[in-house]
């Protein structure tokens, strides 16, 4: 799965048991002032290995802290992700007092007053790059770099004015937002009169403590898995009287005829309550299941989404709504503008068929492609190319990502069904249908695929 390079590493699971939520420190092997003492003799284990227990500290240093530490983190996600959406009320409440849309205010003050990348910004962006193993020139990655950059900079526009708003809406804390077992009508922000509730701001709050569970769980299943391949290489190493470097080299799989197991407990999903005015649709509002996908027309995983997605559906009929919402990852040199030149397409009724033109071509995304393929659908050359050309749908496309962030999205591509995330390993024509068919039998419907009508996606 392609994803952005800062935030945390998101795969989004369903249909698995509630998480562990670990309230004492794991024991420690050595006694340190950030891991204190254990208040229990035994700590569970979180992995066996041929009946063996792995304890957490058996996993490092790092991630033992990180367990000791996951009550705060989950606070601290809770109160950034209520510092976000204070500042989309703000937005919404300056846009209300212009008597304009939030689209046309953050054109005027984000979109158009965005700094166009300096030099110092590309060398600041690719010092980073560097930093993480980059091995290409700054030239060789201008291309990348200045997408990154520039959306660094609308980024940094975009808090400039929020920040700004405050002045105007004044901001007053209610209950904390990190605090466990709050009411749904809790008041934790009133930001201009207007109160922000636990159930409002609900998306946004549970997706930022999901995706600090999920990271913890993933992190420490992974390194469980290179802990027990570490310690089966080296005894089949010994076995042999091979270096265990011979036996990597001849990849013998030393796991087979091994139990390894990992028994932490993956975070169930929040069911998500989104706003579906983003994106572009098919099929029926009153659909029993609405399918929501957010995808990157230069991402590989979306394109092979796309095609599952396409197979996976079609048997449905008008029990399925398909919502595509653009998500275009600043890394990716031509995402944005695909993802405007879909937009121009759909203002000519044309999008499906044109975004399936784009996933079929990723190696072909620049602007002179983008309007080939307008030209070879049909569509109003001219009329296209000024909509491209103006970014006139540069602002939709930022609406869509700020309605991905609201719900937690952070990378392509991502699919819930009803509100509810599907694993990375249920994107599959049969994973697909399995929540689809879940869906339909919770909403009151029959499931199964029925004899196809007409193609929905």
């Amino acid at each position: 799965m392609r994803m952005v390079r800062i935030p945390l590493l998101l795969v989004f699971m369903s249909a698995i048991p509630v998480a562990a939520r670990p309230d004492e420190a794991p024991c420690a092997a050595v006694k340190t002032a950030a891991l204190p003492p254990c208040a229990s003799p035994e700590t569970p284990a979180v992995a066996t290995l041929d009946g063996a227990p792995i304890a957490p500290a058996d996993l490092g240093e790092a991630l033992r802290a990180r367990r000791w530490g996951l009550k705060d983190a989950v606070a601290e996600a809770r109160r950034a992700a209520l510092r976000a959406e204070i500042d989309d009320v703000l937005v919404e409440l300056e846009a209300v007092r212009r008597g304009i849309s939030v689209g046309r205010l953050l054109d005027a003050e984000v979109t158009r007053k965005t700094a166009i990348p300096s030099d110092a910004d590309l060398a600041a962006v690719y010092a980073e790059w560097k930093a993480n193993g980059a091995t290409k020139t700054l030239e060789e990655l201008r291309p990348v770099l200045e997408g990154m950059a520039k959306d660094a900079n609308r980024i940094r526009r975009e808090s400039e004015f929020t920040r700004s708003l405050r002045e105007r809406f004044p901001v007053t804390p209610g209950a904390d937002e990190g605090a466990p077992g709050l009411a749904k009508d809790t008041v934790l922000a009133t930001v201009g009169g207007r109160p922000i509730t636990v159930s409002s701001a609900a998306a946004r709050l549970d997706s930022a403590e999901f995706a600090v569970r999920l990271s913890l769980y993933f992190n420490e299943q992974s390194a469980f898995e290179k802990l027990a391949h570490a310690r089966l290489l080296k005894a089949e190493a010994e076995k042999r009287g091979v270096t265990p470097e011979s036996l990597e080299k001849d990849k013998v799989k030393v796991e087979e005829g091994h139990a390894v197991r990992f028994l932490g407990e993956a975070p169930v999903p929040p069911v998500l309550s989104l706003d579906l005015s983003r994106g572009t649709s098919r099929g029926s509002a009153a659909a029993p299941v609405t399918v929501v996908e957010w995808a990157d027309f230069q991402c590989p995983p979306c394109s092979r989404m796309w095609s599952t997605l396409e197979e996976a559906l079609k048997p449905y009929g008008d029990r399925v709504r398909y919502v595509y919402v653009q998500y275009p990852l600043a890394f990716h040199e031509f995402a944005q503008k695909a993802a405007e030149a879909s937009l121009a397409a759909r203002a000519q009724g044309r999008f499906f068929e044109y975004a399936d033109i784009l996933f079929k071509n990723q190696e072909a995304l620049d602007v002179p492609s983008l309007k080939k393929y307008a030209a070879d659908l049909g569509l109003d050359a001219s009329r296209f190319a000024a909509d491209l050309d103006g970014g006139v749908f540069a602002t939709d496309v930022l609406l869509d990502r700020r309605s991905g962030a609201r719900a937690g999205v952070t990378g392509t591509p991502q699919v819930c069904v009803n509100g509810v995330w599907i694993a990375r390993s249920a994107r599959t024509d049969a994973g697909v249908r399995g929540a689809v068919d879940a869906a339909l039998a919770k909403a009151g419907t029959s499931a199964g695929p029925v004899a196809p009508k007409a193609a929905a996606r």
